[in-house]
C-alpha cells in the first residue's frame, strides 16, 4: 500500500508560509484528531469545552480559553465562540458561576490525571522500544546477545518496507543518503532478560553508514499490517533520519516516534498514515529550526 498524502513544497516562500501556520489537534470521543490548520477547522462545530493543543501550549486547553480560535462554531448555540471581554461589572457577575464550575471540574481533572498517570506507567512497563534502554552501562553485552540471537526469515522480505520508506520520504522531497550497510533481522528479544519488554530496537542512529534493526519475532507475528509498518517506520526514522524518541507523555500518544507500541494494537492503516503525515510535518519544522539556528 502506497502512502498518498498531501505533497509539501520546499521552496523558500512556501517554507516561510509553512512556518507561520499553526497546526492544531483536538480530542473527540477520547481520540486525538489532527493536525489541522485554522482554515480546516473553521467549518466544524465544537463545544467550548473541546480540548485543543498546538505547538507552544504546555497542555491541552479548552476551546473557550484560546482567543485565536474564538471564531470556531459553538455546537450548543450555532454561533461563534467569542472571548468574553465584557466590562469588569459583567465579569464580577460571572465569578460565582465560574468558581462553581471549577469546583465541579476539579474532581474530573483529578480523575483523568490519575488515569493518564496509570496509562503512562503501563506504557513504560509494557511494549517500550529499545532506543534508550540500550544506551545503559551494559549496552555492549546486550547488543552482542541480540546479534547472536538474530536470524533471517525467508518468508519476510524487509526490503519491501525499506524501499517503500525511501519512496515515501522522496514523495515529500526528503532524500537522505542511503547507508552502505542495511541489517534488518528478527531476534528473540522477549527471551532475553534485558530486552523481554521490547518489540524492536535499532543501533544505527547517528551512524550514516549503517541501518541496523532487530525485531522481536513474536511481536511481528502478532502485529497487524498497520503495526508492522508502524514499528519499522519508527526504527527506520531512528537510523535513517537520526530522529529520537518523543517523550513518553500523554500529549505524544499516537505519534510515530512515541516510544511505545502496546497502545497501538488496534490501529488501522489510516491511523498509521495519519501518524506518518504528522511526523513529516514535525520533521520539516524541526529541520527549519535547525537551519535557522545555524545562521
Amino acid at each position: 500500500m502506497i502512502l498518498l498524502m498531501e505533497s509539501f513544497s520546499v521552496s523558500n516562500s512556501q517554507i516561510n508560509t509553512y512556518r507561520q501556520m499553526a497546526f492544531y489537534y483536538y480530542i473527540e470521543d477520547g481520540k486525538r484528531k489532527g493536525p489541522f490548520t485554522l482554515d480546516e477547522l473553521k467549518d466544524n462545530i465544537f463545544s467550548p469545552d473541546t480540548l485543543f493543543w498546538r505547538e507552544g501550549l504546555e497542555s491541552w486547553t479548552r476551546l473557550s480559553e484560546l482567543s485565536e480560535l474564538g471564531n470556531l462554531n459553538n455546537e450548543k448555540t450555532g454561533t461563534n465562540v467569542v472571548a468574553q471581554a465584557g466590562t469588569d461589572e459583567e465579569a464580577t457577575k460571572q465569578t460565582d458561576e465560574r468558581q462553581n464550575q471549577k469546583r465541579l471540574l476539579f474532581p474530573k481533572k483529578l480523575f483523568f490525571a490519575i488515569i493518564a498517570f496509570c496509562a503512562v506507567l503501563a506504557f513504560i512497563v509494557f511494549g517500550l522500544f529499545g532506543q534508550t534502554i540500550i544506551e545503559n552501562a551494559k549496552s555492549r553485552s546486550v547488543y552482542k546477545a541480540i546479534v547472536k540471537n538474530s536470524y533471517a526469515d525467508s518468508s519476510v522480505d524487509f526490503s519491501i518496507y525499506l524501499d517503500k520508506y525511501y519512496r515515501d520520504l522522496a514523495y515529500f522531497k526528503i532524500n537522505p543518503t542511503k547507508p552502505k550497510t542495511t541489517i534488518i533481522k528478527f531476534s528473540n528479544l522477549d527471551q532475553m532478560a534485558d530486552t523481554k519488554h521490547l518489540h524492536a530496537v535499532s543501533f544505527g542512529r547517528g551512524k550514516d553508514d549503517i541501518v541496523e534493526i532487530y525485531i522481536n519475532k513474536y511481536s511481528w507475528d502478532h502485529f497487524n499490517p498497520a503495526l508492522r509498518y508502524w514499528v519499522l517506520y519508527h526504527e527506520l526514522s531512528h537510523d535513517i533520519l537520526n530522529v529520537g524518541d518523543l517523550d513518553a507523555t500523554a500529549l505524544n500518544v499516537g505519534r510515530l516516534m512515541y516510544p511505545n507500541i502496546a497502545a497501538y494494537e488496534h490501529k488501522t492503516m489510516d491511523d498509521f498514515i495519519e501518524a506518518f503525515h504528522a511526523f513529516i510535518q514535525d520533521y520539516y519544522i524541526r529541520e527549519m529550526n535547525v537551519a535557522n539556528d545555524s545562521h
